[in-house]
């Protein structure tokens, strides 16, 4: 403590001794008093041995993953360049806070520094993570992790822009549909009615029906016959389109990635599904805690 008395205020020796205090293998081991020194020295490096107290889940009480996330970040905004930290705040991110792109983030910048832990943990995050190809994209356009929050922020704008711009055109089809349809059923409608009324006065020598009703009928029926077939079959999927529409939706729209085997053919473990397998099987189940079953490797996950 000597070099403590001398300088009070150096952070390198406030962190040094915080760490000191840290260690379980050392005599005096004291947790507050480590908190309290490395908490005084606020430089980057003590920034992260905070950061990993408070993720070692082995320290009890102390374990805190919020607070690891803080002074990771910390540890960056004070110029902590080690890659280890990039990476260990992408997996707190992704297997604590379930923020999947955040995850990716930061595990990609890990790995574009050399960490292979890094590289493998984003491609498990990165196939969690919904409108992938977009995500994967911009991601690996990233340079520091200043540019995470930024990236996000414009990418959800534009999907955002994006989704509403489809949801527009979809309703306002919907709209056109719907009227073409409406038009049709009543035109056929009048044309059975007046034929009927036609056959019935033929038979009856009743009403007499002019010779030009009928014909202008008929046209209306066909006009509106040619306005539905031809205007709303550009809107009718193919069976090719109506095939692979189904496997979109079997396979939630090809939005996730198997870890094993790469294959895009992910379906959703329901809740149904996993209790009849628990029901049936118990704690033998597969599908105990898992939420996605690849269809090529069977990997479930």
């Amino acid at each position: 403590m000597m070099s403590y008395d001398l300088s009070p205020e150096n952070p390198n020796i406030l962190n040094n001794i915080g760490y000191l205090y840290s260690q379980k293998n050392f005599s005096k081991f004291n947790m507050e008093l480590a908190i309290k020194f490395l908490t005084q020295s606020d430089c980057g490096t003590a920034h992260n041995n905070l950061a990993g107290i408070y993720r070692d889940k082995s320290y009890e009480e102390y374990a805190d993953m919020d607070k690891a996330i803080e002074h990771y970040h910390k540890a960056l905004n004070k110029g902590y360049r080690d890659n280890h930290v990039l990476n260990n705040l992408g997996v707190l991110y992704g297997d604590y806070k379930k923020d999947y792109i955040l995850a990716a983030s930061y595990c990609y910048l890990a790995a574009k520094s050399g960490n292979k832990q890094g590289e493998n943990n984003y491609k498990i995050f990165i196939s969690l993570v919904q409108n992938k190809e977009i995500w994967e994209n911009r991601i690996k356009m990233l340079n520091t992790h200043s540019d995470v929050l930024p990236m996000i922020k414009k990418v959800n704008s534009q999907i955002r822009t994006q989704n509403i711009t489809i949801d527009d055109d979809v309703q306002q089809r919907k709209i056109y549909s719907k009227k073409v349809k409406i038009g049709y059923v009543v035109s056929v409608m009048i044309f059975t009615m007046l034929t009927l009324w036609f056959v019935i006065a033929d038979l009856l020598d009743g009403v007499f029906v002019p010779a030009v009703v009928i014909p202008c009928i008929v046209l209306i029926a066909i006009v509106f016959s040619a306005i539905y077939y031809y205007h709303l079959s550009d809107d009718r999927p193919s069976h090719e389109e109506m095939r692979e529409n189904y496997k979109r939706e079997k396979y939630n729209y090809y939005k996730y990635t198997c870890p094993m085997c790469g294959s895009k053919k992910i379906k959703t473990i329901g809740t149904l599904n996993r209790g009849l397998s628990i029901h049936l099987f118990g704690l033998a189940s597969s599908k105990i805690g898992k939420q996605y079953h690849c269809d090529n490797c069977r990997h479930k996950w």
